[in-house]
């Protein structure tokens, strides 16, 4: 037992000797970056190059291994329990300040009043992938030391694609949301997919090796979502007005262009697959017209039926005609007839090859009908029919 409590006193006294010998230093150091392939003299500095500084070689190892074996499309950035004590940015001429890196040390160098730290270093940019510092740099507490130089060579380039998404039908840009996934050859035979959600265009900045000639050649794809009979919404076409084919895609058909430069206009073109009728206006035309009433009253409250659906009912609209200020009373109008009625080209094959399918429709009001063709592919799409009698 006496043994024991000696024990345990030399323990907690080892412990609080220790403590007690514990200090906490900060110090700073700066720099800059510069491309190693610069000719001018001095090199040139690299902007927005992301600096960070562990006290941990084997954190830092750690981290930079990390994202060595991921598939680099993403920035890097540290991991959440990273041991990394500062970071900066570099400026427009690649220049760089840590101010403030902070250590502890439990029997410091210079006694409890200084010390020194050996840091470590990672420098990321996008078109420079992530660097482990060239040199060993040590920090003295209380001050700004250790100029560093450090050179980067570009290994990626990047692309910005101007992505546009239209509609074929009428070659505006999609008001709906949409996924699109560009698939980026890397060059040695793996890929980088890029995946983003839009709504009619976005920009969207691609990365790929830099080498000589290299330009590769992406492929897009596009998710607009399932409907209830297991169709898309949407489906990429071809837009060839010269041949002309706006055929669908097939299954394994995939988009592709070259692209290159800082930046590429890419442009998709995309049909809908479950079609809409056009938005149709007209007027029941019984009864004689006598300025300034149109039309027979007593049509109005009718049913108008499109294709046996019942898509409406005929009322009275009253106009002002500017000259003169003269109210005009029409009777029998019908608008927006079809909204609402929707259907594949076919129900076996609903992936019609023109850039509008082509429907003939009956539409009915009170005793009169009227068989018409309408286009349909847009949801934008009207269609004055004129008078039904």
């Amino acid at each position: 037992m006496k043994k024991s409590c000696v024990n345990f006193i030399f323990i907690a006294g080892f412990f609080f000797i220790a403590a007690s010998c514990s200090s906490v230093f900060t110090g700073g150091t700066n720099g800059k970056v510069v491309d190693a392939e610069s000719a001018s003299s001095p090199k040139e500095g690299i902007a927005d190059v992301q600096v960070y500084v562990y006290t941990n070689v084997n954190t830092r190892n750690a981290d930079y291994e990390k994202w060595r074996s991921s598939n680099r499309k993403s920035d890097f950035s540290p991991s959440s329990d990273s041991g990394f004590v500062g970071h900066a940015s570099t400026a427009t001429d690649g220049s760089f300040t840590l101010s403030k890196i902070v250590w502890e040390k439990f029997f410091p160098e210079f006694g409890k009043t200084a010390d020194s730290c050996e840091i470590f270093m990672l420098f990321y940019h996008p078109e420079y992938s992530l660097t482990k510092n060239s040199s060993n740099v040590t920090v003295i507490s209380d001050s700004t030391s250790a100029y560093i130089m450090q050179e980067l060579k570009k290994t990626h380039k990047t692309t910005n694609v101007d992505l546009e998404i239209r509609n074929a039908a009428d070659s505006s840009l999609m008001t709906s949301p949409v996924t699109a996934r560009i698939t980026v050859p890397q060059g040695d035979g793996t890929n980088v997919v890029y995946e983003q959600a839009v709504t009619g265009n976005a920009t969207i900045p691609i990365r790929y090796p830099r080498e000589s000639n290299f330009e590769p050649e992406i492929s897009v794809e596009i998710d607009s979502g399932i409907d209830g009979e297991g169709y898309p919404n949407w489906h990429i076409c071809h837009f060839d007005t010269t041949t002309p084919n706006y055929a669908f895609y097939a299954e394994n058909e995939k988009f592709t262009q070259k692209v290159g430069g800082l930046t590429t206009s890419v442009k998709i073109y995309l049909k809908k697959v479950k079609l809409s009728l056009p938005r149709m206006s007209g007027r029941y035309g019984t009864g004689t017209d006598s300025h300034p009433t149109y039309g027979d009253e007593t049509a109005n409250g009718c049913l108008v039926e499109v294709d046996g659906f019942a898509a409406g009912s005929v009322y009275t609209r009253q106009e002002i005609i500017a000259s003169g200020q003269q109210t005009v009373i029409r009777n029998g109008v019908f608008e927006n007839l079809g909204a609402g009625i929707s259907f594949y080209a076919d129900d076996s094959d609903p992936y019609y090859t023109d850039l509008y399918f082509t429907k003939d429709i009956t539409v009915k009001v009170g005793g009169a009908s009227k068989s018409i063709s309408v286009k349909c592919g847009s949801d934008n799409d009207t269609l004055d029919v004129g008078v039904i009698k």
